[in-house]
């Protein structure tokens, strides 16, 4: 006849089992005395730690850089700021009128999309910005023609597959100002795309 006893001693948060077996061949089985068992210290297990995933921050593209694009409708290409310049126009500067203070300039931007293959695009000045490092930023204002430096970019146009569309936007400066970069915002585009504008 075969008995097994089991004993459990519990300390702190960490519990011991201790079993013992004993066997004999008679009639007179007698349990064996069970030992007491202590833990010197809690036993704690640890598990590995999930990685968190962090936002990847936005590309940032330099001038002269292109961000090479694919619409919905499957049309790919490319958009590339060419480059800013700031005073651009020294005569008739924007003024009050334009909703910034007399001594501003005009800073030009120019850009060039070429479509690569689909169907055709439409394109506008309506998505660009210049961005300041306080984080304001100068919209289009609308107006062309003038005075203002050729080729300029279309107000609305359309770029089939194998062409491009280059030409220049006008933006007021404010007075003392200069940006730092350039946001394209298209519908089409799940997030803003930047490019730096270097220092003077």
């Amino acid at each position: 006849m075969h008995t097994r006893t089991t004993a459990a001693a519990l300390t702190g948060i960490t519990l011991l089992a201790t079993i013992v077996g004993c066997s004999s061949s008679g009639s007179d089985d007698k349990a064996a005395p069970v030992p007491t068992t202590t833990s010197p210290a809690a036993v704690t297990t640890t598990s590995a730690p999930t990685a968190t995933p962090t936002p990847t921050p936005p590309t940032t593209y330099t001038i002269g850089q292109s961000w090479p694009w694919r619409s919905d409708q499957g049309a790919t290409g490319s958009t590339t700021v060419l480059g800013y310049k700031q005073p651009v126009l020294k005569s008739d500067p924007p003024d009050e009128s334009l909703g910034v203070p007399a001594g501003s300039q005009w800073g030009r931007l120019d850009i060039k999309i070429c479509q690569k293959s689909g169907p055709s695009i439409e394109v506008s000045q309506d998505p660009w910005h210049v961005k300041f490092d306080d984080g304001s930023q100068a919209d289009t204002t609308g107006l062309s023609g003038g005075d203002f430096p050729k080729p300029e970019f279309p107000m609305d146009g359309t770029v089939r597959a194998g062409d491009c569309t280059r030409g220049g936007i006008m933006f007021p400066i404010p007075k003392g100002q200069r940006p730092v970069g350039v946001v394209y915002a298209p519908e089409s585009a799940p997030e803003p795309i930047y490019w730096a504008i270097p220092a003077k």
